[in-house]
């Protein structure tokens, strides 16, 4: 049920550009390869066997598939590679085989005709009323009967909806047909996303991907609204963080939780590292975007004693690898700086994520891949300016609260750029690391939410319009600026009592969640205005 959303299904371990149109797809393809298999496992009827696959990629999906590499995504999928332990340099040589061999794997050493470029289909004209990341899968037999059919919803954060089971199909078609949830409908582009529907109500009803190989969650204290949670923390006594816990061992073990976490944060500051002293000049795709974090880090170096810049350098001088722990400990050496360079280190640590996450590195949702340099940027703030002797607690505290502000939020909202704009994305990592950097810097369960209402209230409205449907422009900045956004929506609330303020968590959330239905179309991840507009450059083929 929606009201119990854990921290593992806002924070998951990826490979980039996009949780939506990368993360989403792949796992859609992964669960379709799976289903099949399943399916015909006893099945040796040749004459409906599957002989290919196809798919079809429609609305946000299609508009800006492919900048987001979503069918890079779909392959590894279907060849079951997992997104969240794949080596990033295995790639390319994978996909470039599949080109070559135009084969999937199927069982009993048989084999599924597909290519990643001929076999997908970029649909611009077919209407999605569910929701626009909507992609459909399908195997056919030799004839070219549909032999087995799944739609998907990539609703955002690596999150995948099923639609309704399809009825098979019994004649032989090239077509791929909606399911009965999808059914076509007379909606213009700008009503299938604005009030003719409403979205979140058909969204609620389905199924996600992940239902059958979750454990059962019953969670003792269920959170719907701000209004509920801050009842939580005045009954028990405790911060969100700690409600955040109790609700997870329910379905969790300590340790379970422990090891979790562990993974996310060190992933966490591991991309950062390699964002910062990576080699390469200019990232993926066509546009030509030159990497600038390696460059601020060694401006900003330059301004240390000379012993903190060599024992940071030393550590990548041989090009070896080097443990995250230790890369913090070397970083924990930053001397206090003027307030100028702790802004430009918070800059730094949130273009080197995404930097990464544009060049199929491996990143965090946070809640998703376009978003995912705020929280590892106010995080490594936190550890390097603010509190150098924080540990294993401080950092199971800031990820549990991120993540209830997130769950808030796809609660209430979407965290959905093709839903909702770039407030569905940066606007809720910005409010996710403001309540967590509160929480740790003493403030109330109140001042948490108050700081995270501050840092949405100041991104309503704000568009996803990414230039070639790449995660670069304006995405990889737009970090930056969440995370600037979020320290200052902290102090804010830190110095303020909630009680006094105007606009509490459940007023922006139902305000972003109406202006994202405001939202025209094509400023929701399309790349038909805005920058992606007004910025004309020829994109390569990826």
């Amino acid at each position: 049920m929606m009201e119990y959303v854990s921290f593992m299904d806002i924070f998951k371990v990826c490979i980039g550009p996009s949780s939506s149109h990368t993360l989403g797809p792949w796992l859609a393809a992964k669960h379709f390869m799976e289903t099949l298999i399943s399916k015909f496992d006893n099945n040796q009827d040749q004459a409906n066997y599957p002989y290919q696959i196809d798919v079809k990629l429609l609305g946000s999906l299609a508009k800006t598939g492919v900048g987001h590499q979503t069918a890079l995504g779909i392959s590894l999928g279907l060849i079951q590679e997992d997104p969240g332990t794949i080596a990033a340099k295995s790639i390319q040589p994978k996909i470039a085989k599949l080109k070559e061999s135009s084969a999937i794997l199927f069982k009993n050493n048989q084999c599924l005709k597909f290519h990643p470029q001929m076999s997908i289909e970029f649909n611009f004209k077919e209407q999605t009323p569910v929701h626009p990341n909507t992609l459909v899968l399908m195997a056919k037999n030799k004839d070219g009967k549909i032999v087995h059919q799944q739609e998907y919803y990539s609703i955002g954060g690596g999150e995948v909806l099923l639609a309704e089971p399809v009825i098979e199909q019994s004649q032989p078609s090239t077509d791929i047909t909606h399911s009965k949830t999808n059914s076509p409908t007379q909606l213009s582009g700008d009503q299938q996303n604005n009030i003719t529907i409403d979205p979140k109500s058909r969204l609620n009803q389905l199924q996600s991907i992940r239902a059958g190989n979750q454990k059962k969650r019953s969670f003792p204290y269920p959170i719907t609204h701000g209004s509920q949670l801050i009842q939580h923390t005045k009954q028990l006594k405790c911060s969100i963080s700690e409600v955040v816990l109790i609700n997870e061992k329910s379905w969790l073990s300590e340790h379970e939780i422990t090891e979790e976490i562990a993974k996310i944060a060190w992933t966490m500051v591991e991309c950062i590292q390699y964002g910062l002293f990576s080699k390469e000049i200019t990232l993926p795709g066509g546009l030509g975007v030159r990497r600038r974090a390696s460059n601020m880090a060694k401006q900003l170096l330059a301004t240390e004693p000379e012993s903190v810049k060599k024992a940071i350098e030393d550590l990548f001088a041989t090009g070896a690898e080097v443990d995250p722990r230790t890369f913090l400990k070397a970083m924990r050496q930053l001397t206090l700086p003027e307030q100028k360079n702790t802004n430009r280190w918070l800059s730094a640590f949130a273009l080197a994520v995404n930097e990464q996450n544009a060049a199929f590195g491996r990143v965090v949702t946070a809640p998703t891949n376009g978003a995912a340099g705020v929280i590892p940027a106010v995080f490594m703030y936190y550890l390097c300016f603010e509190n150098k002797n924080a540990g294993e607690l401080e950092i199971q505290k800031f990820f549990l609260c991120a993540s209830e502000v997130a769950s808030l939020f796809k609660k209430g909202a979407t965290l959905s750029a093709a839903m909702g704009g770039c407030q569905a994305e940066i606007g809720v990592s910005s409010a996710m690391a403001a309540a967590a950097l509160t929480e740790l810097s003493g403030g109330t369960a109140a001042q948490s939410l108050a700081a995270a209402e501050i840092a949405m209230e100041h991104h309503l409205g704000l568009t996803c319009d990414p230039i070639s449907g790449l995660v670069q422009v304006p995405c990889i900045e737009r970090n930056a600026m969440g995370a600037a956004k979020a320290i200052t929506a902290s102090h804010l609330a830190l110095m303020s009592d909630p009680s006094q303020l105007i606009v509490n968590i459940d007023d922006i959330i139902k305000t972003m969640w109406q202006t994202a239905l405001d939202m025209k179309n094509s400023y929701k991840e399309t790349s038909e205005a805005g920058l992606a507009k007004n910025v004309s450059v020829a994109l390569s083929e990826c």
